[in-house]
């Protein structure tokens, strides 16, 4: 038994043809066909976000003193940073933004291509405190002989 489900737009000839699977073969078969006024649809789901509670800090300055510049430069910057690109990530090199974009993967691959092997300074233009990332130490799984 093959079963279908189709919705269809009924038109002024009532007419609604169907085209079965390959897999219903030639023959004689029962169709059964349940017309409802109001097509069943499954109930709307709810997508429930729990609060990041992880501690929030303002990024640190850089341990590497080629970036210290880009970092200043980025800090005061930021004010017209977050007229201009709120939300997105930048990327700083030599005092001045050389990409931005959504991510920040996005971000380093645009400022790479312009100048292979330059450091640059990026970060999330925002003026709030981001969540520290969690780093997942390893575990050791210990197999008994």
């Amino acid at each position: 038994m093959t079963t279908i489900r189709v919705r269809a737009r009924v038109g002024d000839d009532h007419r609604v043809v169907v085209t079965l699977p390959a897999e219903v073969t030639p023959g004689e078969h029962e169709l059964e066909i349940t017309v409802r006024d109001e097509p069943t649809l499954p109930p709307p789901f709810e997508v429930v976000l729990l609060d990041d509670d992880r501690p929030k800090r303002f990024p640190s300055r850089p341990t590497n003193p080629a970036l210290i510049p880009e970092y200043e430069a980025f800090e005061r910057m930021l004010p017209e940073l977050m007229k201009a690109h709120a939300g997105k990530y930048v990327a700083v090199r030599g005092g001045d933004v050389v990409a931005v974009g959504a991510t920040e993967i996005d971000v380093l691959t645009a400022a790479h291509r312009q100048s292979p092997g330059t450091l640059v300074y990026t970060r999330l233009v925002t003026d709030q405190p981001q969540p520290i990332p969690r780093l997942m130490s390893p575990r050791v799984v210990r197999r008994d002989s």
